[in-house]
């Protein structure tokens, strides 16, 4: 009798195991994509409570949310995504609002009409390419910005990018584009 009892309570288990394994498991925060309604653009959830702008085709002026709301869920913006604006053409200025701390590699590559972008102080990190052949561009890098990727800025044209006195990037580099021109501005009292 002792030994049916084990049998059937290791049958038991082993179901109970097998069925809980074959239910279906919580998406996991970095598998959820979606497109916000009032924006237009693309997201991915990065956290419980934050996302990264991943893609999208605006013209005109562009003003990223600070957060948005998916499944009854606020998110706060914290990262525009590597490639997320590449080739939007009809693209001439951006607002990034604070709370943003990336932008990602070649988020804005080959916009040829963005010609401003507002980057707030939240923001650390310049990917690679982020900004390369955006040829109107005007642009100033706030001070805590720390990092600049390779070629952020290259271009065939002129470009302007205006650098924080008080800036941690006081070595930056053009990566060999003579075209770039590099101002240090002071800071603002």
């Amino acid at each position: 009798m002792k030994r049916k009892t084990i049998r059937l309570f290791t049958l038991l288990l082993a179901l109970a195991l097998c069925l809980g394994a074959l239910g279906a498991a919580p998406a996991m925060a970095e598998d959820i994509t979606f497109t916000d309604s009032a924006s237009g653009l693309t997201f991915k959830v990065t956290s419980e409570t934050t996302v990264e702008v991943t893609a999208g085709n605006p013209s005109g002026s562009l003003a990223i949310p600070a957060t948005v709301t998916y499944d009854n869920v606020t998110y706060r913006v914290t990262a525009i995504g590597k490639q997320a604006f590449q080739f939007c053409l009809s693209l001439n200025s951006v607002t990034i609002p604070e709370g943003v701390t990336s932008i990602g590699e070649s988020a804005f590559y080959y916009c040829l009409k963005l010609a401003a972008i507002t980057i707030p102080s939240s923001v650390t990190d310049i990917g690679s390419y982020a900004f390369n052949s955006c040829e109107s561009l005007t642009v100033t890098i706030p001070a805590t910005v720390t990092s600049v990727g390779r070629s952020a800025f290259s271009t065939q044209a002129s470009v302007t990018v205006l650098v924080n006195s008080d800036s941690d990037l006081t070595k930056m580099s053009s990566s060999g584009a003579s075209n770039i021109v590099y101002q240090y501005a002071p800071p603002k009292m």
